[in-house]
């Protein structure tokens, strides 16, 4: 369980780098284009993505300590 835990925490890492680079590159597009060109809007959807992914990878990774802490009972 910890390593599986572990490589969560790796991602979650990894993935925050991966958004800050996201946002970047949204801030260099956003000088290229208007909020309503489409190129902008796409790597605007992207970084929501990101983001939501990121929220998710969050809670599970929450999830998995607080199982961890607290094995389920009644198993055998």
């Amino acid at each position: 369980m910890t390593n599986s835990l572990e490589v969560l925490q790796a991602r979650y890492q990894e993935d925050e780098t991966n958004i800050q680079q996201a946002l970047v590159k949204l801030d260099q597009v956003r000088k290229t284009y208007k909020a309503t060109d489409q190129p902008f809007l796409d790597e605007q959807h992207k970084v929501e993505q990101m983001i939501e992914f990121h929220k998710l990878l969050a809670a599970k990774i929450e999830a998995d300590k607080l199982e961890a802490q607290f094995p389920a009972q009644g198993k055998h």
